[in-house]
């Protein structure tokens, strides 16, 4: 099938699953639009003095307009490439870890960042889970994309942030970000495998 249709019969196929996106998205453009962000980001001096809230609401306050266009743009594309048949209560699942485990690594791996928002690091969680499955159904787009996935987190882990634009973004990108959000799908992914295991045992 030409990818212009898969993409197509994609976006068809998943009809009422698109609502945990468009409702995820937003939920952003709100909270930007709010000027809630100095009151959600990540401030490490904050988390640790009654504020807990900031551990996960600040992966859905962004730094711009356009640092905000572009993760909302991103996660767009997500139910077009990848499984998009979550119930709402995985997607508040997945959500809650993803963004967990993003502020966790921030903290342990980008110490030096004070202030931290934005949601690339989450969605890069949201693609390595919604894309592995495709893959291994013999889905070659979805194996293409995953091969890009890995290979951008590799990169960036060596020479920095690929296509990094701090006067749009607002900020300096925070590639750690989106190793984290990585290693917190793994997690899940893992805890996953485990479960089924257990269960045919």
């Amino acid at each position: 099938m030409h990818w212009t249709r898969r993409i197509a019969k994609s976006a068809g196929d998943t009809g009422f699953f698109l609502s945990p996106v468009l409702w995820l998205a937003l939920l952003m453009i709100g909270l930007h639009l709010a000027g809630l962000r100095d009151a959600l980001l990540l401030e490490s001096d904050k988390i640790f003095s009654a504020q807990p809230w900031r551990l996960v609401g600040a992966h859905f306050v962004h730094w711009s307009d356009w640092h905000l266009l572009m993760n909302v743009a991103g996660l767009a594309i997500w139910p077009l490439l990848c499984d998009a048949r979550w119930s709402p209560l995985r997607w508040l699942l997945v959500l809650l870890v993803l963004s967990l485990s993003v502020s966790a690594g921030m903290v342990a791996l980008a110490p030096e960042i004070n202030r931290y928002a934005g949601f690339s690091g989450v969605l890069h969680g949201l693609f390595l889970l919604g894309l592995l499955p495709q893959a291994r159904a013999g889905d070659g787009i979805a194996a293409a994309c995953l091969l890009y996935l890995v290979g951008k987190i590799l990169v960036e882990s060596f020479s920095g942030p690929l296509f990094a634009d701090p006067e749009r973004v607002g900020a300096a990108i925070a590639h750690q970000a989106h190793l984290a959000g990585v290693l917190g799908a793994s997690g899940l992914l893992g805890i996953e495998a485990l479960r089924r295991h257990l269960w045919r045992s």
